[in-house]
């Protein structure tokens, strides 16, 4: 069994972090295959349900996710839209290094 599967099979209804995580990790191994429909889908439906929340870093972290699987399919505009975001969020909650760690993929795919 797939790690995302058994995350998703043990997730509690209404339990935002564990819903965005599983997700954000079928996404990205979707990506990775070359599934990148299927990978979008999920990097998507993780950025929605944690937009419902206050996570501020969750939310950050779901966009860098969605960045990953556009930058695979080398959607690089929409992958830099996805992590300026992601570094205002970060900014906002104070987080640092998670705002280094995304400048750094943002620069990785060049302004």
């Amino acid at each position: 069994m797939k790690i995302s599967e058994f995350a998703e099979s043990i997730t509690i209804e209404g339990d935002a972090d564990a819903g965005v995580r599983w997700r954000q990790l079928r996404a990205k191994s979707l990506a990775r295959r070359g599934d990148h429909a299927e990978a979008e889908r999920f990097a998507r439906e993780a950025v929605t349900l944690v937009q419902e929340t206050d996570y501020l870093n969750l939310y950050a972290h779901a966009l860098m996710s969605l960045a990953e699987v556009l930058r695979v399919q080398e959607r690089t505009d929409e992958a830099r839209a996805s992590l300026e975001e992601a570094i205002e969020l970060l900014q906002r909650k104070g987080n640092v290094v998670g705002e280094a760690n995304a400048r750094r993929v943002l620069e990785e795919l060049g302004r």
